[in-house]
């Protein structure tokens, strides 16, 4: 068959519904593709790093940019697939033209939104070859439009997750097309190698393949006992080996990346799981002690021959994972107990928002839609009960199972439960439809008004999503303004002493070296940065500038209302009530900043009312009288800017610390810096090297 008869021999109409899925899911993404930069903070950091190959062929082997204190850092392993991948398509697309940056961040923008809408249709391929293709239409459909699913590959959120989900699904499809029907024939072998390879190239991708090679071995463990129960032992045999040359070359292609370090990580993560389970881990432990002593009494007993006709034993893995149902609800019926044993954590994980609970943001990255792998989670089993071929259904079930548990627990991981959302919502809709198919006209109705009513859902709740979530700078358009004057205006090789929080910003945009970025890799210098903003002792904070010699100072306006974080990075302790010095004193370091605007005859500050003489009085440099006592309590401060478009209000602590010294140009600090740039989000200060006696 020719190139032409393939082409006339396509289902034209199914390829036409993709088309419309594939624009359906690019378009709701495609909506940040108004704004001129970047989403988030790692897009910048990986935008960069793809940089260096567009331009230099390759990523070098230091970063030049981040962590200059601790001789720079090197690039990690992970993630090099990613950046050489989309910078190949800069490279196709524009005929191999020379880099230009603004051209580049279109390129970015695009890509993450083209890669999720491929990936919604690549879950059609895994619906149909399981369900069938109404099915496969469900889950391509929610893919398109889930919203936590769509957050992390809107455009402009340029980060490896975005591409790997590509790889784990279109691994997925051959692989049930591999086990759909055991059988060691050249095309299932063909399918089981294609899913090893693709599940390699994801290993190269994204640490999330590890949870991928989990999945997969629960899948193995339980269906190949579904599998004893049910079918021949040609068919179980086949299995083994389709499966065995999939993790084959998954192993063998991965190997070169990690060497085979995913295996013990595999193990080492679900025996952390235990603990992290705390004093449920027993009931898990026993639980699964006492299953496997009924399974290996059953499978003695029962002979070999008589096993497949045995239904007894064939309830035994439907009866498991009703088991885990039911160790999920207990789990996530009782999230302090779970948080008393997680929650002794570190600093970074503490004040990092993605390490918050996932539970309360589900109502707007789910929405309707969580309502399907709750049913799934129920049905699955049933399905194994009732149609004993239904063992490709076990990889949707602890794919659920697994994303559900990951996302109420854990905002990071909020994103990995949308695709399981879609498939879930295939295992329902493929049930309504064998509901319907030989229902009267009144019940089928029904089935597809509810089918309208939750894609209308869906469609709805991410594009609301999308609109509501622009990119982070957007949100501070002066923070743009700050970085692109630091292009412009510092030498190319000046280094900051700058916060985590703007560090991808800083080397992207501005090109600068930085002392930190968002990947928190120095701890020892977040908590001299937390220091140096928060001391009252000038000498320190001078010893500590001294230490990193750089060459510019940021400071951003947030950090008045972020005391209490950088409190904790500069002891370095959650627990701030224990830190001796600072006992009795937390309170001194209140403050915050509001935006004020001038009407006829007063400025409207947040909302506050403040009479034109009175705010006109507000001092705009550093005092230490107090300007007020409010019922003999607290003193507070406060101050304006130059341009009276803020107001300051701070404690009595915070007002002598670095920080407000700096910012509000207090003589005796300002020996040893100069102001050269003020906004509202920032400002920056050259460091005087002659007077602190580093020239």
């Amino acid at each position: 068959m020719n190139i032409v008869d393939k082409i006339k021999s396509l289902d034209k109409k199914q390829w036409f519904i993709l088309l419309l899925i594939f624009l359906l899911g690019f378009g709701i993404r495609g909506h940040l593709l108004k704004y001129p930069l970047m989403f988030e903070f790692d897009s910048y950091y990986h935008a960069r790093q793809a940089s260096y190959i567009l331009q230099d062929g390759i990523v070098p082997a230091k970063d030049p940019l981040a962590y200059y204190q601790i001789g720079y850092t090197s690039p990690p392993g992970l993630g090099a697939f990613f950046w050489y991948f989309t910078a190949m398509f800069y490279k196709v697309f524009t005929l191999n033209a020379p880099y230009n940056q603004a051209l580049w961040i279109e390129f970015v923008k695009i890509l993450p939104a083209l890669f999720g809408a491929l990936t919604a249709v690549a879950l059609f391929f895994f619906g149909k070859e399981i369900y069938g293709k109404k099915a496969g239409y469900a889950m391509a459909i929610f893919a398109a439009t889930v919203p936590a699913y769509v957050y992390r590959t809107m455009a402009g959120f340029f980060e490896d997750d975005s591409l790997g989900f590509l790889w784990m699904v279109i691994a997925f499809v051959f692989f049930v097309r591999a086990m759909k029907e055991p059988a060691l024939k050249k095309q299932n072998i063909i399918n089981a190698a294609l899913a090893g390879i693709f599940l390699g190239i994801m290993a190269w991708s994204w640490a999330f393949f590890l949870v991928a090679a989990v999945l997969l071995l629960i899948y193995f463990i339980f269906a190949f006992f579904h599998l004893y129960t049910t079918s021949k032992k040609e068919e179980l045999k086949s299995f083994v080996v389709l499966w065995a040359i999939t993790m084959g070359l998954y192993a063998l292609i991965s190997y070169p990346q990690d060497q085979l370090q995913w295996v013990t990580s595999m193990i080492s993560l679900i025996s952390s799981s235990l603990v992290f389970l705390g004093n449920y881990s027993s009931l898990i432990v026993n639980g699964f002690i006492i299953l496997a002593f009924i399974a290996i009494i059953a499978l003695t007993l029962i002979k070999k021959d008589t096993v497949k006709e045995s239904k007894t034993l064939s309830l035994v893995i439907p009866i498991v994972m009703f088991f885990f149902v039911l160790l999920l609800a207990i789990l996530l019926t009782d999230p302090n107990q779970m948080f008393e044993h997680k929650f002794r954590p570190p600093v970074i994980t503490s004040l990092v928002g993605e390490e918050s609970f996932g539970f309360p943001t589900w109502g707007h990255k789910f929405n309707a839609m969580v309502i399907f792998p709750v049913l799934a989670l129920i049905l699955i089993p049933l399905r194994l009960i009732k149609k004993k071929e239904g063992h490709l259904s076990i990889l949707i079930y602890f794919w659920i199972w697994v994303t559900f548990f990951m996302a109420f627990y854990k905002l990071q991981y909020t994103y990995t439960f949308g695709l399981p959302v879609a498939a879930a919502a295939g295992v329902i809709f493929s049930e309504l439809f064998l509901f319907m198919k030989d229902r009267k006209m009144p019940e089928a109705k029904l089935g597809i008004a509810v089918f309208m009513i939750l894609l209308l859902t869906s469609v709805a709740a991410g594009s609301y999503f999308v609109t509501q979530n622009p990119p982070s700078i957007e949100s501070w358009p002066e923070w743009k303004q700050t970085l692109y004057w630091l292009k412009d205006n510092t030498p190319d090789k000046a280094k900051l002493f700058n916060w985590w929080n703007e560090g991808h910003w800083l080397t992207f945009i501005a090109g600068k070296q930085v002392l930190l970025d968002n990947r928190n890799m120095d701890g020892i210098a977040e908590q001299d940065y937390g220091q140096f903003v928060t001391t009252t002792d000038l000498n320190k904070a001078i010893g500590i500038i001294k230490k990193y010699n750089p060459d510019y100072l940021v400071l951003g306006g947030d950090l008045f209302m972020s005391q209490s974080s950088m409190l904790i990075y500069a002891y370095w302790t959650v627990d701030l009530s224990s830190v001796p010095e600072l006992q009795g004193k937390l309170s001194g370091y209140y403050g915050f900043d509001l935006d004020c605007s001038k009407e006829t005859d007063k400025y409207v500050c947040s909302g506050n009312i403040v009479p034109n003489d009175q705010f006109e009085a507000i001092p705009t440099v550093w005092t230490s009288n107090a300007s007020t006592v409010q019922g003999g309590k607290l003193p507070l401060w406060y101050y304006t800017n130059s341009k009276k478009d803020k107001l300051f209000v701070l404690g009595p602590i915070l007002n002598y610390t670095t920080l407000s010294r700096l910012w509000f140009h207090e003589p005796e600090a300002m020996k040893y810096f100069d102001e050269v740039y003020e906004s509202k989000a920032a400002k920056i200060f050259k460091v005087n090297k002659k007077a602190l006696g580093l020239e």
